[in-house]
């Protein structure tokens, strides 16, 4: 459930800051769970953390509330 996910991601990006993965299904769950602020907030944490163009996309799509494909 996007709950665990949730959980998983926040304590893998604990050891791993910069990974844009844990960023993405943090994002991607909170998305899933319409905590769209959150969410919003959470891909923009992701691009600027790794500079990755997924979490960018992300970011354009919730903020423009755009429908995205998640995970």
């Amino acid at each position: 459930d996007y709950g665990s996910a949730i959980e998983v991601a926040n304590k893998g990006l604990k050891y791993h800051p910069n990974n844009p993965k844990l960023w993405i299904i943090l994002t991607s769950s909170y998305y899933k769970l319409d905590d769209l602020e959150l969410a919003k907030q959470t891909a923009l944490d992701c691009y600027n953390k790794t500079k990755n163009q997924d979490c960018y996309k992300l970011y354009f799509g919730i903020s423009n509330n755009m429908p995205i494909k998640v995970i």
